[in-house]
Formats: structure tokens, C-alpha cells, sequence
């Protein structure tokens, strides 16, 4: 993958991390696994093993968007920089 096509990735990722029905929903997703983990009863590792995996999966979502925004700003600053040397 070219810089150019990085760049429009991360501005694409950005568009969306930033969409307030993905911040919301990313926000209840967690949430409502948080209280489900907190309320399980003792026994019930199933219920808790799952609202962990959910809490993840939420986490891993952002954190690859996040990843592709800052691999967009790396490309973004080298092409800035390449421009500079010629």
C-alpha cells in the first residue's frame, strides 16, 4: 500500500472513530458488559467470560482504527518530508 492510499485510510478511519453513533455505541457495547461483569454472580464464569471477550472485541476495534490513523500520520509526515527534499 502506497502512503497516498494510507493517508486516505486514516482520514476514512478518523470519519469513523469520530461518528457519534460509533462512539456511542462502542461506549454502551462496554458499558453494559462492564455492569453485566460487575453483576454476575460467582459462579457464573460463562456470563463474565463473555462480557470480558465483548469488552475486547469493543477495544480491538478502536485500537485497530486507532492504528490505521497513525500509520495515515507516519505516511502523511514522510510524504511532508519527501516534498521538503525535492
Amino acid at each position: 500500500m502506497d502512503r497516498d492510499e494510507e493517508i486516505r485510510r486514516a482520514q476514512r478511519a478518523k470519519v469513523i472513530l469520530e461518528d457519534d453513533l460509533v462512539v456511542e455505541a462502542l461506549a454502551q457495547i462496554e458499558a453494559t458488559e462492564i455492569t453485566r461483569l460487575i453483576e454476575s454472580d460467582l459462579g457464573d464464569v460463562r456470563t463474565r467470560e463473555d462480557a470480558y471477550l465483548s469488552i475486547r472485541a469493543a477495544r480491538a476495534f478502536r485500537d485497530y482504527f486507532g492504528r490505521v490513523i497513525s500509520d495515515g500520520k507516519v505516511a502523511a509526515a514522510r510524504n511532508a518530508q519527501s516534498n521538503r527534499q525535492h
